[in-house]
């Protein structure tokens, strides 16, 4: 005789529901619960760099956001730093850190660290402050993962550059125009403060080239003061304005209305620079432009 299966009197309260939902099933009267899709989330990183008071320090703040649509767990970021400087340091606000050697000799420094879940649509902001030599210019990459797959991977890594502060980087560009009647020129000097820090005691030198005699007035914002100043050789006058200070993104503007002789052509060369704190390229930091007078 075949064989009963004998199943205990105590599992049967479990056995017969699950058989009944099975028939249910098999029979398309109940649908499968359907399987549960894995987590996501998109992470983000970037850095904002910030000058500090303190020669050879420069403050990154770096953000990294949640996108969703799931929280991210785990969250690991390195942060390396390529430098000439012979000697860079680093402190952070966020995270438990360990400082390793560098992957690559093109790294100077290497730090590996662990923070907690970030829910979706929030933010982790990580003040790190770079330390070295003052005026050395420096890259910083920071990289971010979590445990939590990432359907966007590129905007993991965030690669910057600035210099071991406090530095402001002054940019000139310039235009040149005829003027609106007989023998009149304009030109307009714009200055630019790249940052990261205010720059304090701006001077801007514009030296004068032209067929004739010239004079110029000007006028500026923020307010200025202008003068005449002795012209280096091969010029025919030059012009001396100086400001007190200009904020990090903040521009300068001269105007200086110019009159010569109708129809002549005339050019300046103009150079800006700061008492301090130092600028870290000074190849952006003069030009040269050319008109004619409104004949």
């Amino acid at each position: 005789m075949p064989q009963q299966l004998m199943v205990p009197r105590h599992a049967r309260s479990i056995l017969v529901p699950v058989l009944v939902v099975g028939a249910l099933v098999t029979v398309g009267l109940l649908r499968p619960a359907p399987a549960r899709a894995a987590a996501t989330a998109d992470i983000s990183v970037r850095q904002m760099f910030s000058g500090s008071s303190t020669s050879g320090k420069t403050i990154d703040t770096i953000t990294i956001h949640n996108a969703g649509p799931d929280a991210a767990s785990n969250i690991t970021y390195s942060k390396f730093l390529a430098t000439t400087s012979s000697v860079a340091t680093m402190t952070s606000n966020v995270g438990s850190c360990v400082s390793m050697p560098p992957p690559s000799t093109a790294w100077k420094l290497f730090d590996a660290c662990e923070i907690d879940s970030l829910a979706a649509g929030g933010n982790i902001v990580i003040t790190v402050t770079w330390s070295g030599t003052a005026g050395v210019a420096f890259t910083s990459t920071v990289t971010v993962g979590s445990l939590v797959a990432d359907p966007t991977s590129s905007n993991n890594i965030s690669k910057a550059s600035s210099w071991f502060g406090p530095r402001s980087d002054l940019r000139l560009t310039q235009t040149a125009s005829v003027g609106s009647s007989s023998g009149k020129a304009t030109f307009v000097h714009t200055i630019t403060n790249a940052g990261p820090n205010t720059a304090n005691a701006l001077q801007v030198i514009v030296e004068i080239k032209a067929s004739g005699p010239v004079t110029a007035s000007y006028t500026a914002t923020p307010l200025s003061s202008c003068q005449t100043i002795p012209p280096a050789s091969g010029f025919t006058s030059a012009i001396s304005c100086v400001t007190n200070t200009l904020a990090t993104n903040g521009h300068w503007v001269l105007t200086g209305k110019y009159t010569g002789t109708a129809g002549a052509s005339v050019s300046v060369k103009t150079t800006v620079s700061a008492n301090n704190p130092p600028d870290p390229v000074s190849a952006n930091n003069s030009g040269t432009a050319s008109t004619t007078f409104h004949t």
